[in-house]
């Protein structure tokens, strides 16, 4: 009686489930179609004409600041002005632009905790968030650009040093369900993230087109990383690493302000092939 009592139990709760299951990846499977993930912004019902005008929201993530420099060059070039200044240009290209609209995580030299930039975007409810770094190895001879992008596959992490100064972060949360089996729930997250990793990979590609335009990548340069800025759940998010401060020559390059423009409009203008894809390379709108 027992057993019988215990299976019936059991019934619903996997009818409700594997319903939920459904639900979820129908909801999926739109958001793949459709676009990129993106909530919903407040727009008032009595001006229709401003929800049509309403662009979509980047957030532009500069590294480090403040207290903490980001890797050092051989000539004092520090990571934290470098990708700012990057960001920066790339948000008024983005303005001037007119398809987007950007923010940014800092715009002066300021510390700001990781998981706050990720709070920010979900503030702002972004439809992209992009993090700008430089890179650094031991090997003087390393140089080339990155763009890396959430994963739990294969993960290829810079050098020791970076790998200190990226903070790991745990994998994204998955969505929960009571007295679910822990099979369900890898189902539930491997459903519930395939949108906005899919984008993701998308926008990786279009930003490593057009930065490999104007310097040099490398070998790989779509590559998977754990980084807490990649732990966005509900949004494409991605992480540009520009070229290597350890490198001399890359050092000078990025110390120049025409290489640093170059780098940004190549920024701004994968971010903006990536959303004219999405819409046919029609106007974009929220």
């Amino acid at each position: 009686m027992t057993t019988a009592r215990g299976c019936a139990g059991a019934r619903p709760a996997a009818v409700l489930v594997i319903g939920m299951l459904l639900v979820l990846a129908l909801g999926v499977t739109q958001v793949a179609l459709a676009g990129p993930p993106r909530r919903h912004h407040a727009v008032s019902h009595a001006h229709p004409h401003h929800a049509r005008k309403a662009k979509p929201l980047v957030v532009l993530d500069p590294g480090h600041g403040g207290k903490d420099p980001g890797c050092i060059g051989r000539r004092g070039t520090r990571e934290k002005d470098v990708v700012l200044a990057i960001a920066l240009a790339a948000r008024r290209h983005i303005r001037a632009a007119g398809q987007f609209r950007p923010v940014m995580t800092r715009d002066r030299d300021v510390f700001v905790p990781l998981r706050e930039r990720v709070a920010l975007a979900e503030r702002h409810h972004a439809s992209l968030f992009v993090s700008i770094h430089a890179n650094s190895s031991p090997d003087r001879t390393v140089r080339g650009a990155s763009v890396y992008r959430f994963g739990d596959g294969i993960v290829i992490t810079p050098s020791p040093e970076r790998a200190r100064s990226r903070t790991r972060a745990a994998p994204l949360p998955a969505p929960r369900i009571l007295g679910a089996s822990p099979e369900t729930q890898q189902i539930l997250s491997s459903l519930a993230l395939r949108g906005p990793r899919s984008h993701a990979a998308r926008l990786q590609s279009s930003l490593v087109d057009d930065i490999r335009r104007v310097t040099r990548v490398l070998p790989d340069p779509a590559r998977y990383g754990r980084f807490e800025v990649l732990r966005v759940p509900d949004m494409p998010s991605v992480l540009v690493e520009i070229g290597f401060l350890s490198n001399p020559q890359e050092e000078r390059a990025l110390r120049d302000r025409s290489q640093q423009d170059r780098l940004a409009r190549a920024i701004a203008a994968g971010i903006g092939h990536y959303l004219r894809a999405l819409h046919g390379g029609d106007t974009i709108h929220g």
